[in-house]
Formats: C-alpha cells, structure tokens, sequence
C-alpha cells in the first residue's frame, strides 16, 4: 500500500509541537530568568545596592530599569529561593530600617545606621533571619547568596540553554549514586553506619551507581580489595559487578578550596580550563587570564590573584572529569565534605551537573 503524507495535517502537527516547546520555554523563562544591566560582564557595576551586598536583578517586565545600568542580559539561577517579599519600594525600606533599629536596640543604641555598618550587614542580618534575598514585586530583588549563575546576551542563547537543560531533564530517568572515598582506608573518619549504607546502595540499583576511591598509587586499597571490603560491608555481588569504579587522585582543587576562595569561582575556572583543554593554571599567561576574567559569570577576581603569580601550588583538571561528563542528576555521598567531597561539587558545578548532597553517608 502506498502512503500518502497529508500536507496539512503534518503541518498542524508540527505547529502543535511547535507551541508546546515554545510554551514550556516561556513558563520555565517567567519561573527562572531575570535580567540585568551589565556595563562590563566579569566586572561589579560599582552601583551601591540598598538593599544589601548581593546579586541584583529585576523582573523580565522591568526592562528600562535594567537598562539604565548597562547592556541587558538575561540571568538564570538569580532568583532568591526564600525572599523575604514585599509589595513596594516603601515596604523595603521600611523593613530595612527596622532591621538595622533592631540590631542597634540590641546593641544598646539608638537607630544609627553607622554603628550598624561597622558591626554587621544587611546581607548578615538577613540570612540569620533566614532570608536568601528580597523581591520588591515588579520591581526588583537581591540574592545575598548567588550560586551557578548563567548569563546570556541573546534570547537565542537563553533558548538554546533551555533545550539542553530540557533534553537532560527527560533524559535522566535514573539518578547517579556517587560515592567518594568510602573505603576501608578512610574508615577511622567515617561515623554513619556502614550496614546502612550497603542497604542504601543496595536500595538503588535502578540508578548507575559509581565508586570514587583511592588506590594503590596513594597508598590505599586495590580494586580487588576494595570491591571485597564492600561485599564484607554487605554490598551486594550483582551490584558491585554492575557498579562502575573509578580510581582517583585528590588535591586538584585544594589550594583555592583551603585559601577560602568561593566555590563558584573555583568551579568557573575550572570549566575555563577544561573547555579551553588546558590542565593546569600554572599554564595561563596574562592574556589568558585577562581572557577568564572577561569570559566567565565570576565577580570574583581573588582566585587569579591567588594563583596568577603561584610559583608552589596551582589548581588542575583530573581525567575524572571526563568521567563525571558522561552521567546526569548525581547523589553524592562520602567525603571528606570539606575536602575531597568539596573537589567533586566543584567539578560538577564546573560540568553544569545537577547533583545534591544525602548528609546521612557523608563524612
């Protein structure tokens, strides 16, 4: 039998499809996206903020307001995820000096907004009252704590963000149990319990499931030693035959990480060295670095004056990041949280990898 295309109803539904992609880009775009007037991207505004030391931004309608700043960009990841929220201008400013009056009732003082910049910030007060930022409705909003910002010139760009993010989202049925060096080696530190554990990991073999150790070449367990600690700790066989194993180093991103320098900046030079396949920064010049700093979302120019003129220690790029490349939607596990765990965060952050934390197996 011979098929016929019918021309019409083809077009229909393209079209249908057509709306429905673009309908879920527009409610994610209202849900997630801001914007922003930038003078230099890399670069603060130099702009004192009223509200408090943050990221600010303002609602997709608030356009001219933006502009005022700078080039108009649109900003992802910039929105507070609990603001304190007001109606008005007014409102804000009310609630501000009450705040800044508490803290110098507290203090023993009258309202003196010196004495209260001196001793604390707005930005301070607010997250001990557990607020991440504030929202003046239509107007505009602060993030005291901004964390995997993304900005794009172009509404194309914004779209074609969307896609990927969206493709990844239907895609990642399973979820991927990291763990990092829970192994026999580091078992003086680990305080979970080890039987609860292997039933978790036991739990999820619907999910890829991928252990990050320590080998011989540190000095700790081999494979073979380790797949059996885990079977003697009550993983099952058919899940360690199954499980993918991954051998790693540690101490890659360490001297920023010990140095207090934020994990956001570590993690955009990070990607700037991966996606430019470079491995060290001991190989950036000056231009290069001039190049990371115009580049990247970072404000933070610390990192490069940690590490510009380092003659002893420096940040590199592990093969494990190839590795992390491959899964989506990770669950991480181990430790230590403030060390070897931290290094995973950053490269995942660095590879634009959804993951979150389950602080119940985690050292």
């Amino acid at each position: 039998m011979k098929h016929v295309l019918n021309y019409k109803a083809f077009i229909t539904q393209e079209k249908f499809i057509n709306e429905n992609i673009n309908n879920g880009y527009t409610k994610w775009k209202r849900k997630n996206v801001t914007i922003r007037g930038i003078k230099e991207l890399g670069k603060t505004n130099n702009v004192y903020g009223s509200y408090g030391k943050g990221l600010y931004t303002v609602p997709l309608s608030n356009v001219s307001m933006a502009r005022k700043y700078g080039d108009i960009y649109f900003v992802v990841n910039a929105i507070p995820k609990n603001p304190k929220i007001v109606q008005y201008t007014n409102d804000a400013e009310i609630f501000i000096y009450n705040l800044i009056d508490k803290f110098c009732t507290k203090h023993d003082k009258e309202y003196n907004k010196n004495f209260f910049e001196a001793n604390t910030s707005i930005e301070k007060e607010m997250l001990e009252l557990g607020y991440d930022g504030l929202i003046i409705k239509g107007r505009e909003m602060v993030n005291y704590t901004p964390s995997n910002i993304k900005y794009f010139k172009t509404e194309n760009e914004l779209q074609n963000y969307y896609n990927d993010i969206s493709m990844v989202l239907e895609n990642k049925i399973t979820q991927t149990i990291l763990s990092v060096d829970i192994q026999p080696g580091h078992q003086d530190g680990i305080h979970f319990d080890l039987d609860e554990y292997a039933d978790y990991i036991n739990n999820n073999t619907s999910n890829n499931i991928i252990f990050m150790f320590n080998g011989e070449d540190l000095g700790y367990e081999s494979l073979e030693e380790y797949q059996s600690w885990l079977f003697d700790i009550g993983v099952e066989e058919d899940v360690i035959e199954n499980a993918i194993f991954i051998e790693k180093s540690y101490g890659f991103f360490r001297y920023p990480i010990d140095y207090g320098i934020e994990e956001n900046s570590i993690a955009d030079l990070v990607r700037y060295l991966y996606d430019n396949n470079i491995n060290n920064s001991y190989e950036l010049d000056e231009d290069t670095w001039d190049d990371f700093v115009e580049t990247t979302d970072s404000y933070n120019t610390e990192i490069r004056d940690l590490l510009e003129f380092e003659n002893f220690s420096s940040l590199s790029i592990p093969d494990l990041m190839d590795d992390l490349k491959k899964y989506y939607n990770y669950i991480l596990v181990g430790g230590d949280i403030n060390q070897c765990l931290k290094e995973i965060e950053i490269a995942l952050l660095a590879l634009d990898k959804q993951y979150e934390i389950y602080r119940k197996f985690t050292y």
